[in-house]
């Protein structure tokens, strides 16, 4: 009997130590490995953080490091600037974007002893977690012990656009990107199947142990994490209670952070919104909770009952509720992505392979060297966002070119009334291929895919394509020396010399056919489509990615790409 109840007793410690019960630790793990940055983003850089050595009441620049939206780490070697044994104090301080946050830094892998105006950053540099500090228009002084042989820093952090997306999470989640209407989607909530009262202080106390009235895996366009959204329904005799835990939202960004109640009554739609300023309804908070280990908003919300029932006595036992929350972190942007799949060599031997489907079957498609992406969006407006060049370097592909103009799309422009997008790359991207090219095209927006049978282009003749300027020089050139050969009676030469110089503009037009990426495909005229594909064969019968036609051309400096889709006027 002592024999097994030591046994027991030691089996609880080792279960202890194996598992300890540390939430935060426990539910912060590997949250880095799920963590998805879009390879058109890696290369695209919104500001900077400067890095200065302080010495003496006095310091130095050591060097920059550029960030973009999304959590990544840089480094910077810092071995001339520090000696041995001496502690290392630097200033970080944000030039370029708009708000930013640190997650974690280091120096030779070990965090700092020292940060000045922060009442929590030790804890928070101290490792990659997304408990991060606010560092927009802040210069921040960090200390390291000097015990180390490794001078690098190692800064994890993020700077966003100054021009952010506004567009909130809503639930259920298939009312994102829409406004809330009466028919729009609503959870139904049983007055009285889940009694309480909620104290208004920011904490999720009342809720602890209470399992959630919904739940939805919340995918980050902005940076943030991507992580699960939770809320809690209940009332008493007087009052609706609402809480939200916003996992994904770790940025404090003052008014702009909120989170809203929409409920559907007789009257129309009312909304219940709480936010830093708005606390009519309720009052957020930013805590660690049960659900994530570092510090992120939630929301608690009180509505009185007889503000959603016009009479409270006879009131229905149901509610239609619906939820949205918006923290600058929001869903990602509505892109439809169109790529044009190449194998430039037309060897299926060599390249990628790329997994592409559509209704009633899927297929890899082997040999891809180059995939040229343009992001459609389509929430404020239907035009191409970016236009991504990727190369296959033998284990994957990596982004080699980045083109951020915003192009047009005009609805109802292409073949028989269906919409064309148009876009481009260069030549010197795909490294100069000669010879003919295999190319698949493809649209697709998170699962929903479309793509067409393979079709070959021929590359053309190296004949240079004369911009407006020459080609006027050009014809006045050969106009006055034609008049010349007819003045001086040589007819029959200023006859060929005009019809040479037909034959050749045709010919360089026929070749060099230069597109403008402007919505309007009158250029385009004369251009036999490659490919074409039958209408209403989607995987999810997603018009907005049911290709129908498929266009190429190209001239001495750039291939041009453009896909009809089957979305007409209207």
């Amino acid at each position: 009997m002592k024999n097994a109840r030591g046994f027991l007793i030691v089996l609880t410690f080792v279960l202890i130590f194996l598992f300890p019960f540390n939430s935060h630790s426990a539910i912060t793990k590997d949250l880095y490995k799920n963590y998805y940055v879009p390879a058109f983003e890696l290369q695209r850089n919104n500001g900077e953080f400067i890095v200065y050595i302080v010495k003496d009441n006095s310091y130095k620049e050591a060097g920059k490091l550029s960030f973009n939206k999304y959590f990544t780490q840089k480094d910077l070697d810092l071995s001339k600037y520090v000696k041995q044994g001496e502690l290392v104090n630097i200033i970080l301080s944000q030039k370029g974007g708009g708000a930013s946050h640190i997650d974690s830094i280091s120096l030779g892998g070990k965090p700092p002893v020292k940060i000045n105006g922060n009442e929590n950053g030790l804890k928070k540099l101290s490792k990659k977690d997304f408990d991060v500090i606010d560092s927009h228009n802040k210069s921040i002084k960090i200390s390291f012990n000097n015990d180390i042989k490794d001078y690098t820093l190692s800064l994890t952090a993020r700077i966003e656009e100054t021009i952010i997306s506004k567009t909130p999470f809503r639930f259920p989640i298939i009312n994102t990107y829409k406004p809330i209407t009466d028919k729009s989607e609503f959870y139904k909530y049983s007055l009285n199947s889940k009694m309480g009262k909620c104290l208004l202080d920011g904490n999720l106390n009342e809720i602890k142990n209470w399992s959630p009235f919904f739940k939805e895996y919340s995918i980050s366009g902005t940076g943030h994490p991507s992580n699960y959204t939770y809320g809690w329904v209940y009332n008493d005799d007087k009052n609706l209670y609402v809480a939200i835990d916003f996992t994904g939202d770790n940025t404090k960004d003052g008014e702009k952070d909120y989170a809203e109640v929409h409920i559907k009554t007789d009257e129309g739609i009312k909304n219940f919104r709480v936010s830093e300023v708005d606390k009519l309804w309720g009052k957020p908070g930013f805590l660690y909770t049960e659900r994530a280990g570092y510090q992120h908003k939630v929301y608690e919300f009180k509505i009185p009952l007889n503000e959603i029932f016009s009479d409270v006595k006879n009131k229905s036992n149901e509610i239609q509720i619906a939820f949205s929350t918006y923290g600058t972190d929001a869903p990602k942007e509505q892109y439809y992505y169109y790529e044009a799949l190449i194998d430039s060599d037309n060897n299926v031997s060599t390249g990628g392979t790329v997994h592409v489907k559509q209704k009633g079957s899927e297929e890899d498609i082997n040999g891809i060297d180059y995939i040229v992406t343009a992001y459609v969006t389509y929430d404020e407006g239907f035009y191409i966002d970016t236009i991504v060049t990727q190369r296959y370097n033998g284990s994957a592909f990596v982004a080699i070119d980045i083109n951020d103009t915003d192009y047009p799309i005009n609805v109802g422009n292409g073949v028989n009334g269906a919409t064309a997008i148009e876009f481009l790359t260069s030549r010197a991207n795909l490294n100069n291929p000669t010879g003919t090219m295999k190319i698949v095209y493809h649209a697709s927006i998170s699962l929903a895919n479309d793509y067409t049978s393979p079709f070959y282009f021929q590359q053309g003749l190296g004949i240079p394509a004369l911009n407006k300027t020459g080609f006027i020089i050009l014809s006045i050139m050969i106009g006055f020396i034609s008049i010349y050969f007819i003045k001086t009676r040589k007819t029959h030469m200023g006859k060929l010399l005009f019809l040479i110089f037909a034959i050749v503009s045709i010919a360089t037009f026929a070749w060099a056919a230069t597109i403008t990426i402007d919505g309007n495909v009158n250029d385009w005229n004369g251009i036999n489509s490659s490919v074409t594909d039958p209408e209403d064969d989607s995987s999810i019968d997603d018009p907005l990615e049911d290709i129908i036609a498929g266009f190429m051309t190209s001239d001495s400096n750039n291939y041009y790409f453009r896909m009809d889709i089957n979305v007409p006027v209207g």
